[in-house]
């Protein structure tokens, strides 16, 4: 017998025990230029992200784009409020989440407990002390509870990895299993072990895309109970509402639609992506609330730029064709901006800000020396109007999704 069997033997739950009392914890902090770290549970880490920094003659001044991870390149976000708090612990059973924490410094305690049976680690209880950061991606394996203090003003973008199996504690429509942060037991849950491809990811991501544009309510959260000495799950959502209006944004050169969210929060939101690539980048902006000197355009891509979060104010400017520029705040993650190819537009910002950066890809004319995705020109404001494009056609969104994939995974060699 190895020496973490017999620790499981000797010191922890068998598997098929539904819970386990909980264990001290062991703290640990990570030093803020640190971006690639181990910890005692199996699986949990720190990786470097991917970015790359802009100065400030790039056309969106001095800015950090951070481009997706290596995996299946799907991209969601979650928004905190002010005095954002969890007050639970959660498991996801079929999904490795891999969070980038986008904030000004804040410092934040990740809490996290193995409760997937038969692990080697099974039982372990830490807790991660490090600063928010857009430099690294702490990644949470399937049936680690989790839960984090100071997230207050932090977006935090999720790029999961999906499983499935069957498995009774696993519920394909909400996979988290919750309980108190101060409960004296926690569960021992069974984890998915198939790794879906990522054309599976893609088909999920868009589901979600469907689901969360048609009901913008709260997620439901899951809990195991104990109802006549059998162990069931319990779905409890909040009763959060709320919409935005657009009607201030009719005629806007920048179309204004609501993004694909739910409630995390009475003003926190879970967003998935809008296009069909399931993919974007993030736009890291710092700015001293002046005017940028020109505009920049797209004329091999159509962008939409979603506003996620930042420390002070931001706007966005856009061109007509009558040599107009509009601008109009961007302060609400629940609603998004359409830029065609072509389209003259800046960024403008007070302290640090993020912003969602999705993209649809043209196909290339041909003869063309301009690049699809690198399609980037920087313009002066004398002439707004936006540049002609005779010929709109996209390319699919699965492949942009794997030049997204691709380049993460270049990127991991260099």
């Amino acid at each position: 017998m190895t020496s973490a069997e017999t620790a499981l033997e000797n010191n922890l739950p068998h598997a098929d025990e539904r819970t386990m009392s909980r264990r001290p914890s062991v703290s640990h902090v990570v030093d803020d230029d640190e971006r690639r770290e181990s910890f005692p549970i199996t699986g949990v880490c720190f990786v470097p992200t991917h970015w790359v920094d802009l100065d400030r003659h790039s056309g969106y001044g001095a800015a950090r784009v951070v481009r997706p991870s290596e995996g299946p390149a799907i991209t969601d976000f979650v928004t905190h409020q002010r005095d954002f708090a969890y007050g639970t612990y959660g498991i996801h059973v079929g999904q490795d989440d891999r969070l980038t924490f986008f904030g000004d410094g804040q410092s934040i305690v990740a809490h996290l407990i193995d409760c997937r049976a038969g692990s080697p680690t099974l039982g372990t209880e830490i807790a991660i002390s490090f600063c928010a950061s857009s430099g690294r991606v702490l990644v949470v394996p399937a049936g680690v509870a989790h839960t984090l203090d100071g997230l207050a003003c932090v977006v935090t973008r999720d790029e999961p990895v999906w499983y499935a199996d069957s498995n009774p504690d696993w519920d394909p429509d909400n996979d988290l299993i919750s309980f108190p942060r101060d409960a004296v037991t926690a569960p021992v849950v069974q984890v998915n072990k198939q790794k879906l491809p990522v054309a599976a990811h893609l088909l999920i991501s868009k589901m979600s895309q469907v689901a969360n544009g048609a009901n913008h309510a709260a997620y439901s959260a899951r809990y195991q109970v104990n109802v006549g000495g059998e162990m069931r799950y319990v779905k409890v959502t909040p009763d959060w509402s709320g919409l935005p209006s657009l009607d201030e944004l009719a005629g806007f050169p920048a179309v204004a639609a609501l993004t694909n969210y739910s409630l995390t929060g009475p003003r926190s939101y879970t967003i998935v992506p809008s296009t069909d690539s399931c993919t974007s980048d993030v736009i890291e902006l710092i700015g001293d609330g002046t005017e940028p000197e020109t505009f920049v355009s797209h004329r091999l891509s159509e962008r939409v730029l979603t506003w996620i979060g930042g420390t002070g104010l931001s706007w966005l400017s856009v061109g007509d064709e009558a040599n107009t520029v509009h601008t109009t705040p961007m302060d609400d993650p629940r609603i998004s901006f359409r830029i065609p190819p072509g389209t003259k537009y800046r960024l403008r910002a007070e302290g640090r800000n993020w912003y969602r950066s999705e993209m649809r890809l043209l196909k290339a004319a041909a003869g063309s020396d301009i690049v699809p995705g690198r399609d980037m020109q920087v313009h002066e404001v004398d002439d707004v109007r936006p540049q002609q494009v005779t010929e709109v056609v996209y390319v699919p969104g699965a492949a942009l999704n794997a030049l997204a994939r691709a380049e993460a995974a270049a990127q991991k060699y260099l």
